[in-house]
C-alpha cells in the first residue's frame, strides 16, 4: 500500500516539475539576460581565480611552505568543483527559478569566502593541542593539517563547482553559449594573463 501512495506522489511531482519547466520555455528572455549571465560567470571566475592564488597565500602560513598549500588549495579546489557541480547536476530539477538559484549561490561563495580566513585562525590551536598532547610527526602533522585545511575550503570550492551547473540551467537560451569552450575559454586567457 505505501508503495503506490509513493509512486503516485512521485509521478505528480514529475509532473509538477516538467509543468514548471514548460513554463519556463514559453517565457521569452531578453536578450541582455543572457549576457548579463555570461558576465557574472566571467567575473566569478576571475574571483575563483582570486580566492585561489589569496587561499594558497594564507595556507602557506598553516603549513609554513607554499608547495604544500598550493598542493591543498589544487586537491580542495579540483574535488569542490567536482563535487558541487554533482550536487546541483542530481539536483538542478528541484530549483523553481534557478535564475535565483545562481545568484544565492555566488552570494554564498562570497559570505564562504570572508569566513575563510576566519576558519583557518581557529583551526590553529587544533593543531597545537593536537601537537602538545600527541607529539606526531611532521609528516603526521602535515597529512592532518592537509585534512583540516582542504575541508575547511571544501565549501566555498563546492559551492563555485555548483555555479557552472547552476548558470548552464539558469541560461537556456543559446546553446553556444553553454559549450565548455566558449564558457571557459575568457577564464583561462585571464588565468595567463593574455
Amino acid at each position: 500500500m505505501p508503495r503506490t501512495a509513493d509512486s503516485s506522489r512521485r509521478e505528480r511531482r514529475r509532473a509538477q516539475i516538467a509543468e514548471r519547466r514548460g513554463g519556463r520555455r514559453e517565457r521569452a528572455h531578453p536578450r541582455w539576460v543572457g549576457t548579463a549571465l555570461g558576465v557574472a560567470f566571467l567575473l566569478s571566475g576571475a574571483a575563483g581565480l582570486v580566492h585561489e592564488v589569496v587561499w594558497v597565500r594564507l595556507l602557506g602560513f598553516v603549513f609554513g611552505v607554499t608547495e604544500m598549500a598550493m598542493a591543498t588549495v589544487l586537491a580542495a579546489f579540483m574535488g569542490g568543483l567536482a563535487l558541487g557541480s554533482w550536487l546541483v547536476g542530481t539536483r538542478s530539477d528541484r530549483f523553481a527559478d534557478r535564475r535565483r538559484a545562481y545568484a544565492w549561490l555566488e552570494i554564498a561563495i562570497g559570505v564562504s569566502a570572508l569566513l575563510l580566513p576566519l576558519l583557518l585562525m581557529l583551526a590553529q590551536p587544533l593543531y597545537a593541542a593536537l601537537w602538545r598532547r600527541f607529539n606526531p610527526s611532521f609528516a603526521t602533522l602535515s597529512v592532518l593539517r592537509f585534512l583540516v585545511a582542504g575541508a575547511l575550503l571544501l565549501g566555498p570550492t563546492a559551492l563555485m563547482g555548483a555555479t557552472f551547473l547552476g548558470y548552464h540551467h539558469a541560461q537556456g537560451l543559446s546553446k553556444r553559449l553553454l559549450e565548455p569552450e566558449a564558457l571557459f575559454a575568457p577564464e583561462t586567457l585571464e588565468a595567463f594573463k593574455i
